[in-house]
This record gives structure tokens, sequence and C-alpha cells, in this order.
């Protein structure tokens, strides 16, 4: 009987103790995976940091059509005068 009693104890004790392993693996995990995503949110704040800043340093596709327009239109008018000057020559 005392034998049964020793067994029943010991077997409790392991069952125990794989229940508490089992608890510290899963609170291990659920933190790694808590610090991953906490990571990730940061990283993916600094990136939309730098996508604005590099959004507002660059130039538009409309304001780069309509400084090209007024660079061609400088041009024709110098091409114009110089086909006046020739002209009276």
């Amino acid at each position: 009987m005392q034998a049964y009693l020793v067994q029943a104890l010991t077997h409790k004790d392991k069952t125990m103790e794989m229940s508490n392993l089992l608890d510290v693996l899963i609170l291990v995990i659920i933190a790694g995976g808590g610090w991953y995503i906490n990571h990730l949110t940061a990283r993916i704040g600094r990136l939309e940091e730098r996508i604005n800043s590099t959004r507002e340093t660059f130039i538009h596709k409309d304001e780069m059509t309509a400084m090209m327009d007024r660079i061609e239109d400088r041009f024709a008018r110098l091409e114009d005068l110089l086909h006046r000057m020739m002209e009276k020559k």
C-alpha cells in the first residue's frame, strides 16, 4: 500500500513538473511573439516616416510637367530670337 502511495505521489509530481514546463514554454512563446510584433510595429512606423519625408522632398509629376513646359517655351522663344537675328544679317 505504501509503495502504491509513493508511486502515485511521484507520478503526480512529474505531471505537475510537466505542467509547469508547458506553462513556461507557452509563456516564452507568447512573450517572444509579443516582442516580435512590437518590433515589427516600430519598424513599420519608421518606414512610414521615411516614405512621408521622401514624398515631401520629391517633385510631383504635375509640377515637373509644368516646369518642363516653361523650359520648352523659353527655348522656343530663344530659338525664334536667333532666327530673327539671323534673318537681319
